[in-house]
């Protein structure tokens, strides 16, 4: 069933093939290669330096752990006109297994099955810097999006913040920012399997934030390697 929407809303099938193979499987209920290891979700919120860690956990992935890499909000934003974590709910019972696979980045809790069987990164910031990273980033900064009809929503969307006072936007914004914040300290930071990295020490105190990173994962990562690409 969903190939075939699939088949539908896909604007370049063979580079969904090339470039998100793994998503492409796990939405068709296809199984990715097998490992034993525990998989590993990360959670976090735009402006956290959400980008990077993508990167990053990619990179660490490829070096350290050979899990198999999976970006489902990547996959999604590239490929469809539709709410990215409505479509991840609706799929969630094909997309997420107990090993084998590196979930990142999550930018929105979603309810995984037996969440406590995996293990868990949580990366936050004090949700003010966001609210205000956020304003400037959308109204002025931010690339555009791929698709046409996403691309028309998010220049409409550019056009009516530029008229907002950084105040106005963060009043309206409020109840948005508290709700993902929400679902996280309600749903996820109470799980012991949860590991919890804060943006503040990621720039302030990076020899903190690769500490806790390394204790969860159960791995000695190079920090001169690190270092490099977050400079970078």
């Amino acid at each position: 069933m969903f190939r075939k929407t699939l088949s539908v809303v896909t604007a370049n099938p063979k580079k969904v093939e090339s470039n998100y193979n793994n998503e492409l499987k796990l939405f068709n209920g296809e199984s990715l290669s097998k490992n034993e290891q525990k998989s590993i979700l990360f959670f976090t919120i735009h402006k956290c330096a959400s980008t990077y860690m993508q990167k990053c956990m990619k990179y660490i992935n490829e070096k350290y752990l050979n899990l198999n890499y999976v970006n489902l909000e990547g996959y999604v934003y590239q490929n469809f006109d539709c709410n990215i974590y409505q479509l991840i709910n609706q799929e969630k019972q094909n997309l997420f297994y107990q090993k084998g696979n590196l979930y990142s980045p999550l930018r929105k809790y979603i309810p995984v099955k037996e969440i406590e069987r995996y293990h868990v990164l949580l990366m936050l910031r004090d949700p003010r810097d966001v609210i205000v990273s956020n304003y400037f980033s959308t109204a002025y900064s931010h690339s555009l999006p791929p698709r046409k009809n996403q691309k028309r929503i998010f220049l409409e969307r550019r056009l009516n913040l530029q008229k907002l006072t950084i105040d106005e936007y963060a009043i309206q914004s409020a109840h948005h920012f508290y709700q993902r914040y929400s679902d996280y300290c309600n749903y996820l930071i109470k799980e012991r399997n949860v590991q919890h990295l804060k943006y503040e020490d990621f720039v302030e105190d990076f020899n903190l934030w690769l500490q806790k990173l390394e204790r969860t994962l159960k791995l000695n990562i190079s920090k001169k390697d690190l270092w490099g690409r977050q400079q970078s």
